[in-house]
Protein backbone atom coordinates (compact mmCIF):
# COMPACT_ATOMS: atom_id res chain seq x y z
CA UNK A 1 0.00 0.00 0.00
CA UNK A 2 2.95 2.10 0.83
CA UNK A 3 3.79 1.89 -2.98
CA UNK A 4 0.69 3.99 -4.15
CA UNK A 5 0.38 6.12 -0.74
CA UNK A 6 3.73 7.72 -0.83
CA UNK A 7 3.94 9.15 -4.90
CA UNK A 8 1.08 10.95 -3.04
CA UNK A 9 3.05 12.84 -0.45
CA UNK A 10 4.85 16.10 -0.99
CA UNK A 11 8.72 16.13 -1.14
CA UNK A 12 7.42 19.66 1.43
CA UNK A 13 6.63 16.53 4.05
CA UNK A 14 9.70 15.25 6.05
CA UNK A 15 7.97 13.75 8.92
CA UNK A 16 7.55 9.45 8.47
CA UNK A 17 9.09 9.62 5.17
CA UNK A 18 12.43 7.47 4.62
CA UNK A 19 15.50 9.14 4.53
CA UNK A 20 14.41 12.52 5.71
CA UNK A 21 13.53 13.69 9.13
CA UNK A 22 13.49 16.97 12.33
CA UNK A 23 17.39 17.59 10.66
CA UNK A 24 16.76 17.49 6.88
CA UNK A 25 13.28 19.81 7.74
CA UNK A 26 15.53 22.07 10.07
CA UNK A 27 18.31 22.43 8.05
CA UNK A 28 15.96 23.27 5.23
CA UNK A 29 14.21 26.09 7.11
CA UNK A 30 17.58 27.14 8.12
CA UNK A 31 18.99 28.12 4.98
CA UNK A 32 15.89 29.45 3.77
CA UNK A 33 16.46 32.21 6.41
CA UNK A 34 19.85 32.80 6.21
CA UNK A 35 19.14 33.09 2.40
CA UNK A 36 16.35 35.62 2.45
CA UNK A 37 18.66 37.91 5.16
CA UNK A 38 21.42 37.75 2.86
CA UNK A 39 19.22 39.24 -0.19
CA UNK A 40 17.77 41.64 2.35
CA UNK A 41 14.00 40.52 1.60
CA UNK A 42 11.75 39.40 4.40
CA UNK A 43 10.48 36.07 5.25
CA UNK A 44 7.32 35.46 7.11
CA UNK A 45 6.49 32.10 8.86
CA UNK A 46 3.49 30.89 10.84
CA UNK A 47 3.98 27.62 13.01
CA UNK A 48 0.86 25.75 13.05
CA UNK A 49 0.23 22.99 15.45
CA UNK A 50 -2.94 20.91 14.87
CA UNK A 51 -5.16 20.18 17.91
CA UNK A 52 -5.16 16.07 18.55
CA UNK A 53 -4.71 15.69 14.24
CA UNK A 54 -4.03 12.23 14.42
CA UNK A 55 -7.37 11.56 16.37
CA UNK A 56 -9.75 13.68 14.24
CA UNK A 57 -9.06 11.52 10.73
CA UNK A 58 -12.44 11.35 9.47
CA UNK A 59 -12.39 7.29 8.57
CA UNK A 60 -15.48 8.47 5.49
CA UNK A 61 -12.68 10.78 3.97
CA UNK A 62 -9.82 8.77 4.17
CA UNK A 63 -11.13 5.98 2.40
CA UNK A 64 -12.19 7.73 -0.08
CA UNK A 65 -8.91 9.13 -1.03
CA UNK A 66 -7.66 5.89 -0.24
CA UNK A 67 -10.11 4.50 -3.34
CA UNK A 68 -8.93 7.18 -5.38
CA UNK A 69 -5.35 4.97 -5.31
CA UNK A 70 -4.10 2.63 -7.01
CA UNK A 71 -4.76 0.37 -4.24
CA UNK A 72 -5.55 -3.53 -4.51
CA UNK A 73 -9.01 -4.45 -3.04
CA UNK A 74 -6.84 -6.79 -0.40
CA UNK A 75 -5.34 -3.69 0.90
CA UNK A 76 -8.31 -1.69 1.29
CA UNK A 77 -10.16 -4.33 2.46
CA UNK A 78 -7.15 -4.73 5.38
CA UNK A 79 -7.67 -1.07 6.33
CA UNK A 80 -11.10 -1.43 6.25
CA UNK A 81 -10.98 -3.91 8.53
CA UNK A 82 -8.40 -1.91 10.96
CA UNK A 83 -10.52 1.13 10.87
CA UNK A 84 -13.89 0.46 9.78
CA UNK A 85 -17.06 -0.87 12.32
CA UNK A 86 -15.35 -0.31 15.23
CA UNK A 87 -16.97 0.47 18.68
CA UNK A 88 -16.06 1.61 21.83
CA UNK A 89 -16.84 1.43 25.99
CA UNK A 90 -15.85 3.84 28.51
CA UNK A 91 -15.43 2.18 31.84
CA UNK A 92 -16.10 3.74 35.27
CA UNK A 93 -15.95 1.77 38.75
CA UNK A 94 -16.71 -1.31 37.12
CA UNK A 95 -19.60 0.18 35.11
CA UNK A 96 -20.05 -0.05 31.06
CA UNK A 97 -21.60 2.49 29.58
CA UNK A 98 -22.77 1.64 25.85
CA UNK A 99 -20.82 0.82 23.29
CA UNK A 100 -20.32 4.13 20.67
CA UNK A 101 -19.18 3.37 17.11
CA UNK A 102 -15.61 4.57 16.20
CA UNK A 103 -15.80 6.92 12.81
CA UNK A 104 -12.33 8.75 13.32
CA UNK A 105 -8.52 8.72 14.46
CA UNK A 106 -6.04 6.38 13.21
CA UNK A 107 -4.87 4.16 15.54
CA UNK A 108 -1.74 4.79 17.44
CA UNK A 109 1.35 2.08 17.07
CA UNK A 110 -0.46 1.17 13.76
CA UNK A 111 2.31 0.56 10.89
CA UNK A 112 0.00 2.56 8.61
CA UNK A 113 -1.25 5.93 10.66
CA UNK A 114 1.91 7.80 9.88
CA UNK A 115 1.30 7.21 5.74
CA UNK A 116 -2.32 7.57 6.33
CA UNK A 117 -2.11 10.69 8.17
CA UNK A 118 0.60 12.40 5.85
CA UNK A 119 -1.91 11.32 2.43
CA UNK A 120 -5.17 13.14 4.96
CA UNK A 121 -3.03 16.13 5.35
CA UNK A 122 -1.57 16.20 2.04
CA UNK A 123 -4.79 16.79 0.40
CA UNK A 124 -5.58 20.06 2.78
CA UNK A 125 -2.19 21.43 1.91
CA UNK A 126 -2.42 20.94 -1.81
CA UNK A 127 -5.13 23.72 -1.86
CA UNK A 128 -1.95 25.95 -0.94
CA UNK A 129 -0.41 25.80 -4.53
CA UNK A 130 0.06 29.28 -5.95
CA UNK A 131 -0.96 31.72 -3.21
CA UNK A 132 2.95 32.22 -2.39
CA UNK A 133 5.14 33.56 -5.13
CA UNK A 134 8.34 32.56 -2.74
CA UNK A 135 10.35 30.22 -5.63
CA UNK A 136 13.18 28.04 -5.04
CA UNK A 137 14.71 26.35 -8.15
CA UNK A 138 11.91 27.25 -9.58
CA UNK A 139 9.31 25.44 -7.35
CA UNK A 140 6.80 27.42 -5.33
CA UNK A 141 7.62 26.65 -1.32
CA UNK A 142 5.24 27.48 0.92
CA UNK A 143 5.14 25.27 3.30
CA UNK A 144 7.55 22.81 4.66
CA UNK A 145 5.81 19.47 7.43
CA UNK A 146 6.83 17.16 10.18
CA UNK A 147 4.00 14.75 10.23
CA UNK A 148 1.48 17.09 11.66
CA UNK A 149 3.68 19.80 12.41
CA UNK A 150 3.40 22.99 9.57
CA UNK A 151 5.56 25.70 8.90
CA UNK A 152 3.71 28.61 6.68
CA UNK A 153 5.99 30.33 4.52
CA UNK A 154 5.33 33.91 2.60
CA UNK A 155 7.31 37.03 1.56
CA UNK A 156 4.58 39.35 2.93
CA UNK A 157 1.93 39.11 5.80
CA UNK A 158 -0.60 39.84 3.04
CA UNK A 159 0.41 36.06 1.14
CA UNK A 160 0.82 34.43 4.81
CA UNK A 161 -2.53 35.10 6.14
CA UNK A 162 -4.40 34.09 2.84
CA UNK A 163 -2.27 31.00 3.36
CA UNK A 164 -3.27 30.82 6.90
CA UNK A 165 -7.02 31.30 6.04
CA UNK A 166 -6.69 28.33 3.19
CA UNK A 167 -5.68 26.15 5.72
CA UNK A 168 -8.35 26.94 8.27
CA UNK A 169 -11.14 26.64 6.62
CA UNK A 170 -9.61 23.32 4.55
CA UNK A 171 -8.48 22.03 7.76
CA UNK A 172 -12.48 23.02 9.30
CA UNK A 173 -13.94 21.20 6.04
CA UNK A 174 -11.64 17.62 6.75
CA UNK A 175 -12.38 17.96 10.23
CA UNK A 176 -9.30 19.16 12.04
CA UNK A 177 -8.60 22.09 13.83
CA UNK A 178 -5.69 24.37 14.43
CA UNK A 179 -4.68 25.03 18.59
CA UNK A 180 -4.84 28.48 18.16
CA UNK A 181 -2.65 28.71 21.78
CA UNK A 182 0.53 26.58 19.78
CA UNK A 183 0.33 28.65 16.80
CA UNK A 184 2.90 30.90 16.32
CA UNK A 185 4.12 33.75 13.80
CA UNK A 186 7.53 35.04 13.34
CA UNK A 187 8.98 37.29 10.82
CA UNK A 188 12.63 37.68 9.06
CA UNK A 189 13.93 40.78 8.54
CA UNK A 190 17.32 42.52 8.51
CA UNK A 191 15.74 45.87 8.12
CA UNK A 192 16.14 48.35 10.52
CA UNK A 193 12.22 48.56 11.51
CA UNK A 194 10.26 45.63 11.93
CA UNK A 195 7.78 44.56 9.25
Amino acid sequence: MRKSIRPEISPKQFGFVPDKGTRNAIFTLSMLMERCIEIQKDLHLCFIDYSKALDKVRHVELFRMLEKLDIDGKGLRVIRNLYWDQTASVRIEGEHCDFKPIKRGVRQGCVMSPDLFNLYSEIILRNLDGISRLKINGENLNNLRYADDTVLIAESGKQLQKLLDTVVLKSQRMGLSLNVTKTECMVISKKSSNP
